[in-house]
C-alpha cells in the first residue's frame, strides 16, 4: 500500500479516535467528572464537615458532661468553710477568688458550633477543668483553703473584734502557707513569685519599704487580707490597763462596754467603778442586780464614813505585823489627805501629816474634825492618853516639835486647806461619822458591783478628789489584807477609775504593784497627757494593756513610744475606735459596742438600792456623828507649845518639852465635836 493510502488510513483512524475520545470526554468523562466534582464538593463542604461537627459535638458534650460530673460549686466550698467556723466576709471572698484562680469555676454551656478554634479552646478548658476538679485535687485544695483561712478567722471568746495592719512577719507567714503543697495554688504562686522577684528576692521580714502589704500581695486575692482580724480579750487584767481617750473619743462607752462584759460573763468577779461625771454610774445602778450584790456609795445618801476608823487597836495588838499595817495605813491616809493640798508637800508638811494621822487613828471615834482640831493651836495637848502609848520618838515629837513655831506654818497651811473643804456641807455630813461602816475587805469579796460616785457637780473638784482617794486607799488597804491572807482564795477585782488624774499622784506605782499582788486589776483612764503628767510614766511602765484614741499629735507620739507603733497609726484611727496593745498582742484597732447596758434588765424599784444601802451603811444615831457647821479660824502662833504639866504626865525618861514653862490656855474643842474635851489632857 502506497504511502498516500496509508496516510489516509491513519488519518481516518485518528479522526475516529478523536471522535470516540470526544464522545467519551463529552458524554462520559466530563459528566462523570462533573458528577464526581459535585460529589467531592458535597463531601468536602457538607457531609464531611457535618460529620466532623457531629464528632466534635459528641466530644464536646462528652467532655462537658464529664466536667459537670466533677463540679464542686462555690456554694459547696462556702458551706465547707462555714462548717469549719470561717464566716468572715473577707475570708469568704478570698476563698472564692482562690477557687476561680485554681480553675474550678464550672464551665459555661458548650458553644453552638463545635468545630471552631474557639470550640477547640473550650474543649481544652474543659480538659483542664476536669483535671483540676478531680475529687482528689478538689479535696486537697479545699482542705488547704480551710486550714489556711481558719487561722485568719476572728475566733475565740475575746470581747473585742480587732483589726490591725498585717506586719511583715504576718505577711511572710501567710505567703509561706501557700507553698506547702505542690499541686494547688499554682497561679497564685506564680503571681507571688513575680512580686517577690520585683523586690529582688528580699523576704518581707527584711523589707525596708513603706508598703509591704502592697508590694508582696498585689494582683492576688491575698491583698484583701492586708489587715488581720481577730477576737481579742483583756488579758493580764491584774497587770492593769491604761486608757487615754480624748474628749469625744468614746472613752466612756469603752469603759461601759468592758464593765458590761465583766458583769454578764461567767467569771465570779467584783467590779468597782470610781467616777465623778454622773453619767455611767446611774446607768449601772439601774441594772437589775440583786441588792446583796451591789454597793452604791452615793454622796447624797446618809452614810457612815470615817477614813480614820481603821481598826487601830486590832493592828496594835498584832505585834510586829501590826506595826507594818499601821505604817501602811498611815501612808495610805497620807495619800488621801495630801491630795487635798493641791501641790507638792514640803518635808515639814509631810511630817505633820504623818504624825497627826497616827494620833487621830489612835483616838476612839477620831474623825476629820479630830484631825482638824489637832492641827489647831495646842490641839494635840488634850490627847495625852493616846500620845503616852506611842514610842519615845513619837512622844518626843509631839512634846517638842508638833506645836512649835517651826511647824506652825505647815500646820496652819494644812488646816486652812482642810477648812476650805469643811465649808462644803455635803463634805461635812459625809465625814462626820465616828465610825466607818464600809469594810472594803469584805465588800470586795461579797459584792459583784461597787459604785463610788465622786459626783463633782455636787461635791466640787477638791471634795470629789478627796472622796475618790479615800476609797482608793480603802481598796489598797484591803489589798494588803488579801495579800496577808494568801492561803484564802479571793475573787478577782476590776477597779475602773475614770479621770484618774483627779485621784492619783506619783504613788500610783506602789498602788499598782500592791493591787497586782492581791488579784486586783486597775483600769485607769484619762483624756490627755497634760492632765496626767505626774502619773504618766508610772502608768506607761506598770500597765500591761494600753488603749488610745486621740487627735492630738503630742499625745499620740507619747503613747506610740510605749505601744510599739507610730503616731500616724494612732492619729489615723477611725472615730470611736481605739488602738490597743497588750503583752503578746501587736497594735490593733478595736471598737466597743455602743450602749451595751441597754439590753440588760432594769431595776424595778427606783429607791430600792438607796434604802438597802442606807440601812447597811448609814448613821443610825446622832452619837455616831460628830459634825460642825461653823467655820473655824486659824489660831495665831503659840508662844510655847508644851507645859511642865504635860511633861509630868509622860513616861519617865521622855525628852523634856520646849518652852518657858508657862501653861497655855486650855484648848477649844472643834465646834460640834462632842466628847473630845473629855479625854485626858497632857
Amino acid at each position: 500500500m502506497d504511502d498516500g493510502v496509508l496516510s489516509i488510513v491513519w488519518l481516518a483512524v485518528f479522526i475516529a479516535g478523536a471522535v470516540v475520545l470526544i464522545f467519551l470526554v463529552g458524554f462520559i468523562i466530563i459528566p462523570a467528572a462533573i458528577a464526581g466534582g459535585g460529589v467531592l464538593y458535597y463531601l468536602n463542604n457538607h457531609y464531611w464537615p457535618k460529620m466532623k461537627e457531629e464528632e466534635k459535638q459528641d466530644r464536646t458534650r462528652a467532655l462537658y458532661q464529664q466536667a459537670l460530673s466533677c463540679v464542686q460549686t462555690k456554694t459547696d466550698l462556702r458551706r465547707r468553710l462555714q462548717q469549719a467556723g470561717i464566716t468572715d466576709d473577707t475570708l469568704l471572698w478570698v476563698a472564692s477568688q482562690l477557687y476561680d484562680m485554681e480553675g474550678l469555676t464550672p464551665p459555661d454551656e458548650p458553644p453552638v458550633v463545635a468545630n471552631t478554634i474557639e470550640a477547640a479552646r473550650y474543649r481544652d478548658k474543659l480538659s483542664k477543668y476536669i483535671e483540676s476538679a478531680q475529687p482528689n485535687h478538689y479535696r486537697e485544695f479545699s482542705n488547704e483553703v480551710v486550714d489556711i483561712l481558719a487561722n485568719e478567722q476572728a475566733t475565740g471568746e475575746g470581747i473585742f473584734h480587732s483589726k490591725s495592719l498585717r506586719t511583715p512577719e504576718d505577711i511572710e507567714d501567710l505567703i509561706i502557707r501557700f507553698y506547702d503543697t505542690e499541686d494547688c495554688f499554682k497561679e497564685l504562686r506564680r503571681r507571688l513569685d513575680r512580686n517577690y522577684n520585683e523586690q529582688k528576692g528580699i523576704l518581707p521580714t527584711k523589707y525596708k519599704g513603706d508598703n509591704c502589704q502592697w508590694d508582696y500581695l498585689k494582683d492576688t486575692p491575698l491583698l484583701k487580707m492586708e489587715y488581720v482580724e481577730r477576737r481579742v480579750s483583756l488579758t493580764n487584767r491584774t497587770r492593769h490597763t491604761h486608757i487615754l481617750g480624748a474628749s469625744g473619743s468614746g472613752k466612756s462607752v469603752l469603759i461601759e462596754y468592758i464593765i458590761s462584759r465583766d458583769l454578764t460573763g461567767d467569771e465570779d468577779n467584783c467590779v468597782v467603778l470610781i467616777d465623778s461625771q454622773v453619767q455611767l454610774i446611774p446607768k449601772l445602778a439601774d441594772v437589775r442586780l440583786n441588792t446583796d450584790d451591789v454597793t452604791f456609795v452615793n454622796p447624797s445618801w446618809n452614810l457612815a464614813l470615817n477614813l480614820f476608823d481603821v481598826g487601830y487597836q486590832e493592828m496594835k495588838n498584832a505585834g510586829i505585823e501590826g506595826e507594818r499595817l499601821i505604817n501602811t495605813t498611815v501612808d495610805l491616809l497620807g495619800f488621801v489627805l495630801e491630795g487635798m493640798m493641791g501641790t507638792e508637800l514640803s518635808d515639814q508638811q509631810k511630817t505633820v501629816f504623818q504624825y497627826a494621822i497616827q494620833l487621830v487613828i489612835s483616838i476612839p471615834g477620831g474623825n476629820i474634825f479630830t484631825f482638824f482640831d489637832i492641827l489647831a493651836k495646842d490641839g494635840h495637848l488634850k490627847y495625852g492618853a493616846q500620845i503616852k502609848e506611842f514610842d519615845e520618838n513619837t512622844q518626843a515629837f509631839f512634846i517638842n516639835d508638833f506645836g512649835s513655831k517651826e511647824y506652825k506654818i505647815s500646820r496652819d497651811a494644812i488646816r486652812r486647806r482642810l477648812q476650805s473643804m469643811l465649808r462644803n456641807p455635803t463634805f461635812r455630813r459625809l465625814f462626820s461619822a465616828t465610825e466607818n461602816k464600809i469594810d472594803m475587805y469584805e465588800e470586795l469579796q461579797d459584792r459583784r458591783l461597787i459604785l463610788i460616785d465622786t459626783n463633782m457637780p455636787m461635791l466640787g473638784r477638791d471634795a470629789s478628789a478627796f472622796f475618790g482617794r479615800l476609797f482608793i486607799a480603802l481598796i489598797v488597804q484591803a489589798s494588803h489584807r488579801r495579800f496577808d491572807n494568801r492561803d484564802k482564795t479571793f475573787k478577782p477585782v476590776y477597779l475602773f477609775v475614770d479621770e484618774a488624774h483627779e485621784y492619783f499622784d506619783a504613788k500610783i506605782s506602789e498602788i499598782l504593784e500592791q493591787a497586782r499582788k492581791s488579784n486586783i486589776g486597775l483600769t485607769v483612764a484619762h483624756q490627755s497627757i497634760s492632765q496626767a503628767k505626774e502619773i504618766l510614766d508610772p502608768l506607761m511602765v506598770n500597765t500591761a494593756t494600753k488603749m488610745v484614741s486621740t487627735g492630738y499629735k503630742k499625745d499620740a507620739q507619747r503613747m506610740a513610744e510605749s505601744m510599739r507603733t507610730s503616731a500616724e497609726a494612732i492619729l489615723s484611727l477611725p472615730q470611736y475606735s481605739f488602738g490597743m496593745t497588750a503583752r503578746g498582742l501587736p497594735f490593733t484597732q478595736i471598737r466597743a459596742v455602743p450602749d451595751p447596758l441597754s439590753n440588760l434588765p432594769k431595776r424595778y424599784e427606783k429607791y430600792e438600792l438607796q434604802e438597802v444601802t442606807e440601812a447597811r451603811y448609814g448613821v443610825t444615831s446622832e452619837a455616831e456623828r460628830s459634825e460642825t457647821d461653823t467655820e473655824v479660824e486659824i489660831d495665831p502662833a503659840p508662844e510655847e507649845t508644851a507645859t511642865p504639866e504635860a511633861a509630868a504626865d509622860l513616861p519617865e525618861g521622855s525628852p523634856a518639852p520646849k518652852g518657858n514653862g508657862a501653861k497655855p490656855p486650855p484648848p477649844e474643842d472643834p465646834p460640834g465635836a462632842p466628847g473630845l474635851g473629855d479625854v485626858e489632857p497632857i
